[in-house]
């Protein structure tokens, strides 16, 4: 029997970009970040990210949690847990610790999953 795993706390989202909302450039944030709105341009997130149902992003991402409701068209570099909802999709790379895709989600790259304790597999995704 396969257990379920507990989701990554995405609370004390400290930054919101609105569905109405198209950003072309870098987005750098200290903490963590909801995007509903579009972005064209690489994402670097201290903390959490996520990409809601109406976030649409076309760039590179770094965060510690990735939750993907949305789409997205780039490669993930993410320190802890990328996560790929049922609505949501996937065009790129996605470095993570663990990877979970959800039935109805779609990823279209690839997985790449250092272990924790392996320095040299670590500085070779730098």
């Amino acid at each position: 029997m396969l257990r379920r795993r507990h989701r990554p706390n995405f609370e004390g989202i400290e930054t919101v970009i609105a569905d109405n909302t198209i950003i072309n450039g870098e987005v750098i944030s200290q903490g963590s970040v909801r995007i509903d709105g579009c972005i064209e341009g690489c994402i670097r997130a201290e903390g959490d990210l996520i990409i809601g149902e109406k976030g649409r992003i076309t760039g590179n991402i770094e965060a510690r949690n990735l939750l993907i409701a949305g789409w997205l068209s780039g490669n993930c570099q993410v320190t802890g847990k990328a996560h790929i909802t049922p609505t949501g999709v996937v065009a790129g790379d996605i470095t993570s610790t663990t990877l979970v895709v959800e039935e109805g989600g779609l990823f279209q790259g690839c997985s790449i999953m250092p272990n924790k304790g392996d320095d040299a597999a670590a500085r070779s995704l730098k």
